[in-house]
């Protein structure tokens, strides 16, 4: 069986085993390690450090595998960020083909996603929403088995689904609609889906979260539900247009105002989401703006944008944006929504 892991940083050359030379440090910025025992530690930097022992026989040392090491920090426990980072195929940068998945060794095997577009000289690669950064990956080696290794550098860390505190409900490789219906069992900041996810189950749409495949799922948090007309409007064909199908789509993977056809249009409808920022004057925010096209008596033709307050949450059968605000539902124009909000930003502001 091959597999294929993802790692951040190391401690020293000195820990690296012996199937990868001392040299492809260059690559991995102390990461080349195959994922057996991961433990961190945090010194007085405060930053997370990752540590290995060498594998020994029995689980990884007789498999293939790909090492994704990423610059930044985890969030979650050691071994959940690196076991999401880990996944059971090998594969070089020429067989990472668009729209394709291979399943990471974190409980579940949630999937790692990978996406292809196209750049000036070549194109880049992202593994859910990190790029692979081309000039430093690649690299190959076989281990003592004969089977393959490669090694790969992304730009940020792949985070898994993590459940609130080791106290609560463990949830690993959720789809749609079981991230829905345990959303109080996991990590999600301060947001809350409650409203949303009502007006799933008095709509009967849960089949639609459930769904096997591939697709990107906006889902409004509890404070977009306000003013009250608002969650009245959530009807099923306004459910159907927070759902694009047959595409995975990360915040950074995919072009801006490029739009994508949602499952409302299945419902005599026609209505398409597209990703866009939005500078508040300091930094760029992410937003995603649906567009109905064709309306009918209870489903007005116009734009809604809304900012993604939380992006690029994996499950099982795609990814999940959470939303401030539900789509589809027209009831402030563009630029009246553009005042509020950079009001509000700047009111928050220190």
């Amino acid at each position: 069986m091959e597999s294929m892991a993802t790692l951040r940083k190391g401690k020293s050359s000195a820990e690296f085993p012996r199937r990868f030379p001392r040299t492809c440090r260059v690559f991995a910025e102390n990461a080349c390690l195959p994922l057996h025992k991961v433990s961190a530690e945090i010194p007085q930097s405060g930053k997370l450090i990752w540590k290995t022992t060498l594998s020994t026989p029995g689980q990884y040392s007789n498999h293939d595998i790909s090492i994704i090491s990423s610059r930044d920090y985890c969030e979650s426990s050691a071994l959940d960020c690196a076991a999401s980072q880990a996944a059971n195929l090998a594969r070089t940068l020429e067989e990472l083909q668009a729209g394709m998945s291979v399943l990471s060794e974190l409980d579940g095997n949630p999937p790692l996603w990978i996406t292809r577009r196209p750049g000036q000289y070549r194109d880049d690669i992202y593994v859910n929403n990190a790029r692979i950064i081309q000039e430093r990956s690649n690299y190959q080696q076989n281990n003592l088995h004969s089977k393959k290794q490669v090694l790969h550098v992304i730009d940020e860390v792949l985070e898994p689904v993590a459940s609130f505190t080791k106290d609560t409900l463990q949830i690993y490789n959720p789809d749609a609609y079981q991230f829905l219906n345990q959303s109080e069992n996991l990590n999600l900041e301060s947001h809350r889906v409650r409203s949303f996810r009502q007006r799933v189950y008095q709509n009967n749409k849960a089949d639609v979260f459930k769904k096997a495949g591939k697709f990107t799922f906006f889902i409004p948090v509890d404070e977009g539900f306000k003013p009250p007309p608002r969650p009245e409007k959530i009807d099923q064909k306004v459910i159907d247009g927070h759902v694009i199908p047959d595409y995975v789509l990360f915040t950074d993977a995919t072009p801006k105002d490029h739009d994508y056809n949602t499952l409302a249009n299945y419902d005599m409808l026609r209505v398409t989401i597209s990703f866009t920022t939005q500078s508040d004057g300091r930094t760029n925010r992410p937003y995603v703006k649906s567009n109905t096209h064709l309306g009918d008596g209870n489903h007005a033709e116009g734009v809604v944008l809304a900012e993604i307050v939380k992006a690029n949450i994996p499950v099982k059968n795609g990814v999940v944006h959470l939303i401030h605000r539900p789509l589809m539902v027209v009831d402030t124009t563009v630029q009246q929504f553009l005042e509020v909000t950079t009001a509000l930003h700047y009111t928050l502001l220190p």
